[in-house]
Order: C-alpha cells, then structure tokens, then sequence
C-alpha cells in the first residue's frame, strides 16, 4: 500500500474507531518529517518544518473534523493544502521576527552613529581654557 493510499484511508479508519484521532495526527507528522518534498513540494528547514508540526497538533480543531467528505478532493489533498498555508503562515512569521530583530539593531545602530557625530562636534566646537593654579601665600 502506497503512502497515498495510507493517507486517504485515515478519515475512514477514525471514523469507524480502528484508530484514534492522536494515532492518525502522529502517522500524518512522522510522515512529514520523513519526507516533506513528498507534502509540501519544496525542500523545508527544520525550523520551519517543527514549527509546521507544532502548529498542527497544537490546533484546536483536528484536521480530521474539518475535512468534509462530500467534496471533490481526496484526504490526501486536503492536507497537502492544508500544510503548504502552515507553512506560508510560519514562513510569514519568521519574516516578521527576523523584520523586527533587523530594525532593532538598525536603529541601535543609527543611534550610535548619532551619539558619535554629536560626541565629535561637542570636542570640536568646545572651547577648552586650562586653569592655572596659583599659589597663594598663606597670611
């Protein structure tokens, strides 16, 4: 029995109790981490691929619940679909982290270039008189 065929059966067999909803979610990410080019069509970074499996157990709705029989796509479809928009959304985040780390240390930076510039001017244009010490006599 080919993977695909794995796939499609898991709705029919939680549906009829052969096997529980956890059994059927760790078969669909031991599948993923095995062979993510096979679901998502593309190579993944591992970050990107555990934060992907995160994403689907930690779901509140199972991915079996949503998948409606009635339309035309077979299971294995459903969740190639499903996976791919994980991961758009997790490539999504990690964009904006990485945004927000960039900016940060762009303005951190500017700010010292700032202080710098303003640090030079301050010796350029001060005006330094040194102070002479007398000795006065003591009356």
């Amino acid at each position: 029995m080919t993977l695909l065929e794995k796939v499609n059966l898991l709705p029919n067999m939680i549906e009829s109790g052969r096997i529980s909803e956890k059994k059927g979610l760790d078969f669909l990410c031991t599948e993923l981490i095995k062979n993510p080019l096979y679901f998502l069509g593309k190579r993944v970074e591992e970050d990107e691929l555990s934060e992907i499996i995160l994403s689907i157990l930690s779901s509140k709705k199972s991915i079996f619940s949503t998948f409606n029989k009635e339309k035309k796509c077979s299971f294995f479809e459903y969740f190639k679909a499903f996976i791919y928009f994980k991961f758009l959304s997790v490539k999504r985040n990690f964009i904006k982290s990485n945004y927000n780390k960039k900016s940060i240390l762009l303005a951190s930076e500017l700010y010292r270039e700032d202080e710098n510039k303003y640090n030079e001017y301050c010796l350029k244009n001060s005006v330094f008189e040194p102070c002479t010490i007398q000795n006065y006599d003591k009356p």
